[in-house]
């Protein structure tokens, strides 16, 4: 929750913000624990992937090592919100996610499809610098292990992501 309120006051602070367009930019950075791309087709259209390798080593006793990795890939609709301050868009969107994992306790593979639909903002610093986040309302989830198959509902989560973006027209 503190982040989510950390992300908001930055989108409205006082720092000035110049409006500039958002067509055929290319950005970099990170979301989470991900890399993370951007790029805006047009003004008002983007799409953006990422990737995260990840290891969990188990505590002394406690069981095995884990380790996996993830992609995503999604698309969004941008819309500068000029009327509350230039540099500020909204941003709703939809990402699909691959995760695979494996477990040393098992030996067993793991995979699961996440579809997450999701409604956010971003604040862009002078057309270079922008700090974003999304609220994510709810999850589906399709999940593999052992031959079972688990579908169902998650909860709402939250991201923040940071950017610095190249080109343009």
């Amino acid at each position: 929750m503190k982040r989510m309120l950390l992300a908001a006051a930055l989108l409205f602070c006082g720092s000035s913000c110049f409006a500039e367009s958002m067509n055929h930019k290319f950005g970099l950075g990170m979301r989470s624990d991900s890399a993370d791309v951007r790029y805006f087709i047009t003004d008002w259209l983007g799409v953006h992937a990422g990737t995260s390798l990840w290891y969990q080593s188990a505590d002394k006793g406690q069981g095995r090592d884990a380790s996996g990795y993830s992609a995503m890939f999604g698309a969004f609709y941008n819309k500068e919100l000029k009327d509350i301050k230039e540099g500020v868009f909204f941003q709703s969107g939809l990402t699909t996610a691959y995760d695979w994992g494996k477990s040393d306790a098992y030996a067993q593979e793991y995979h699961e499809w996440v579809l997450n639909p999701y409604v956010g903002g971003e604040m862009v610093y002078k057309g270079r610098f922008g700090v974003d986040f999304k609220v994510i309302p709810f999850q589906y989830i399709r999940y593999v292990e052992r031959g079972n198959c688990f579908t169902g509902w998650g909860s709402m989560a939250a991201s923040m992501g940071a950017h610095i973006y190249f080109g343009g027209s």
